[in-house]
């Protein structure tokens, strides 16, 4: 009979007849609120990156292990990780793979695999990144080669 609005309507029943009221949010507190959510969001999204980037050697693990499930369907696990001083690293797995992470600035990490995985050919991916106050992780993927 009555079709459920989204959580930014509130419902209520009437407390001398018990009839049900649905009071709807203006299109404009709605935005303002959506935008405000944004800020605050983009805002912790600047301190979320300083755990992730201050441990490269999780960072790198994370980046690398995305890249091979999602550029070769693989989930191989890691053995070692070789980090260097500029934050760079070569993530070893147990298939063989030696997958180098290198964060570019503004953003963006380089991944590469080498070919010494089984089955795999030598590829090159760009990928920018976005971390989250829960501590994910997020990666887009911009380019490969």
């Amino acid at each position: 009979m009555f079709d459920f609005i989204k959580s930014q309507n509130s419902i209520s029943k009437s407390p001398t007849n018990g009839d049900t009221f649905i009071r709807r949010k203006s299109e404009s507190a709605v935005s303002a609120e959506n935008a405000e959510q944004e800020t605050t969001e983009q805002q912790a999204d600047d301190d979320s990156c300083r755990g992730w980037e201050s441990d490269p050697q999780s960072f790198c693990i994370k980046v690398a292990k995305h890249f091979l499930n999602s550029e070769f369907g693989i989930s191989p696990a890691v053995t070692t990780v070789n980090v260097s001083e500029d934050g760079g690293c070569h993530v070893n797995f147990d298939n063989g793979a030696v997958i180098t992470v290198q964060k570019i600035g503004g953003k963006q990490v380089w991944v590469n695999v080498s070919p010494h995985g089984k089955g795999l050919k030598s590829k090159s991916c760009t990928y920018s990144y976005e971390c989250f106050v829960s501590g994910k992780l997020e990666l887009t993927k911009l380019h490969c080669t």
